[in-house]
């Protein structure tokens, strides 16, 4: 098991680090989970058809690098891109659908409701097992804090850190949690709401920059459009405003509905469920292009819960 957080602590170190060779310069071939009609995990990779796994009946919870984590009945699993399958140490719960594996492979954190109305937010090893869990909710210094069991956690680059997006009909909330000190920290994000209206749920992005990134629909006219934006706020600036780091829309189709969401490990390519013409697909949308990207889009599937293996 010890290899197997080495492996990870060292695929994601690298899939991280910055390029500026040749392949800086085109978009990176994107491997996509997700769930089919037949509740078979299923991976559509860049310029090819989808291909089933060996998995049933299972949700994409989270991802490494080069895997995506699920939970059975049997507790939490790996399932690598060349099929191997790895159990870990970590039980089911009852968490929600998505969680975060921290940047080094080693912890993994979710949320779940406890039996007497808590909102556990649990930081658990993934070698050991062993779990440190906070309750949320009931908080008189952050009541905004249990408002996480709606949303999707996010490690910072160095691990010590977890956030949440939390948001709600006037703005975005910011949730931070320390996990060395176990301190919980909630503040608005100022997003232009005039702009961008609906902030869409899918798993952020912590970028090595600093800023966390996340996908929004745009507003024309008062009324949402065909354009889809990241946006980055920086928690540690003092004014924590959003902004626009790059939109793009459809080619020819139009979107009537978006998400979830998940980002590659630099933050500059997200990959997302999109519903066009009553239809449901897997797209993607880069930093280096104004068009969004077809993955995946047959009238006769509906791929649910799709998650970006970095």
């Amino acid at each position: 098991m010890q290899r197997l957080v080495s492996i990870l602590v060292c695929s994601v170190f690298l899939a991280c680090s910055d390029s500026s060779g040749p392949e800086a310069e085109s978009d990176p071939i994107l491997n996509v989970a997700f769930v089919d009609d037949d509740a078979q995990l299923t991976v559509v990779r860049t310029g090819r058809g989808p291909v089933a796994t060996a998995v049933h009946n299972v949700i994409p919870f989270a991802a490494a690098s080069g895997a995506v984590a699920y939970f059975t009945a049997g507790g939490l699993k790996l399932y690598h891109l060349d099929g191997r399958v790895d159990s870990l140490p970590v039980p089911f719960s009852g968490a929600q659908t998505s969680g975060a594996i921290s940047p080094d492979g080693s912890q993994l954190a979710y949320v779940n409701r406890g039996t007497r109305g808590q909102v556990f937010l649990h930081v658990t090893h993934m070698v050991t097992g062993q779990r440190d869990s906070i309750d949320t909710a009931n908080r008189l210094d952050e009541p905004a804090a249990s408002q996480i069991i709606f949303s999707t956690p996010v490690f910072s680059p160095t691990g010590d850190r977890i956030a949440f997006l939390l948001p709600n009909s006037l703005t975005v909330q910011l949730f931070l949690y320390e996990i060395s000190t176990r301190r919980i920290e909630v503040f608005p994000v100022r997003v232009s709401v005039t702009l961008f209206a609906k902030v869409v749920a899918g798993w952020p992005r912590w970028t090595p920059d600093g800023s966390i990134r996340f996908l929004a629909w745009r507003l024309e006219n008062g009324s949402l459009g065909d354009t889809l934006a990241v946006m980055r706020i920086f928690p540690e600036s003092r004014d924590r405003q959003s902004e626009v780091i790059f939109a793009a829309t459809p080619e020819s189709l139009g979107i009537e509905g978006v998400g979830p969401y998940s980002f590659n490990a630099r933050g500059d390519v997200v990959a997302f469920a999109m519903q066009s013409g009553g239809h449901v697909g897997i797209f993607s949308m880069s930093a280096r292009s104004p068009h969004i990207r077809t993955l995946l889009f047959e009238p006769s599937t509906s791929p649910r819960y799709p998650l970006l293996i970095p």
